[in-house]
């Protein structure tokens, strides 16, 4: 989910591969809003299971500005989910794959964490761990069993070996 609502990409966007055993996903992150969704989960009175949110930065969001659209989105979501997984990878959002490159992903996992911290500390919990880029990319496979406040790691690719059928 991104701070705020946007369309995704024009009608087709899923596509079945059946000969490839394979789905192409082109949705480009719609969604209604953070907002939008920390309200109908705060209306929600118990979750079976835990939830888990993605957030990511808007389309219409520069590159330079996209630690604000992070901290945003995990400030008004921060009551509502079990996990947070930071996505940096999506590739229709212009920009997003700078946040790649060390320096950038440093500095948005620390703005993260700052603002985790001050969520945490301001409602009587203990602070999450704190995580560099370097331990996000060093985890290259999930763990047996996700553990809370781990990496989650996630790739996209922008390309794909056409074997049987295309979209």
């Amino acid at each position: 989910v991104t701070p705020q609502a946007q369309p995704g990409n024009p009608r087709p966007r899923l596509f079945r591969l059946p000969a490839d055993e394979a789905l192409i996903n082109r949705m480009g992150f719609n969604n209604h809003g953070a907002q939008a969704l920390a309200t109908r989960l705060g209306e929600l009175r118990q979750r079976p299971i835990p939830l888990g949110i993605s957030i990511g930065k808007a389309k219409v969001t520069p590159p330079e500005q996209a630690v604000s659209d992070y901290v945003a989105a995990l400030h008004l979501l921060f009551d509502h989910a079990d996990y947070i997984a930071i996505n940096v990878s999506s590739p229709n959002t212009p920009g997003l794959r700078t946040l790649h490159d060390r320096p950038q992903l440093d500095s948005l996992l620390t703005a993260l964490q700052h603002e985790n911290h001050l969520l945490a500390t301001s409602r009587g919990r203990k602070p999450r761990p704190r995580h560099t880029a370097a331990k996000v990319i060093k985890q290259q496979d999930p763990p047996a069993k996700p553990y809370r406040d781990e990496p989650i790691p996630d790739h996209h690719r922008k390309a794909r070996k056409k074997k049987n059928e295309r979209p």
